[in-house]
């Protein structure tokens, strides 16, 4: 199929769900646990930069499956270390204590 030729709709929702599995919907990034909502998702691309995928029509957004495994791939395991403000601050209230 050359790049102008209009791909029917049955084709494209069996190109989407199986058949030439090259690509992914929402409802594979939410079972995946990517992300659980849409705004997770706009966060994601916004912030995190998930990529943005491509409009298949105006209600319809779909990932290529290489994007997603290489955003995949970049993103970080294991969760950022956060210091303990606290932590400091109470031992140091606890220092004073009679």
């Amino acid at each position: 199929m050359g790049a102008s030729e209009i791909v029917p709709r049955p084709m494209m929702q069996m190109m989407l769900r199986g058949c030439c599995r090259s690509s992914c919907r929402f409802a594979d990034i939410k079972a995946a646990k990517i992300a659980e909502s849409w705004t997770q998702l706009m966060r994601l691309i916004d912030e995190e930069g998930f990529p943005v995928g491509c409009l298949l029509s105006a209600r319809v957004r779909a990932w290529r499956l290489d994007d997603v495994t290489a955003w995949l791939a970049t993103s970080p395991t294991e969760r950022k270390q956060v210091p303990n403000r606290w932590r400091h601050q109470r031992a140091a209230e606890s220092e004073k204590q009679p």
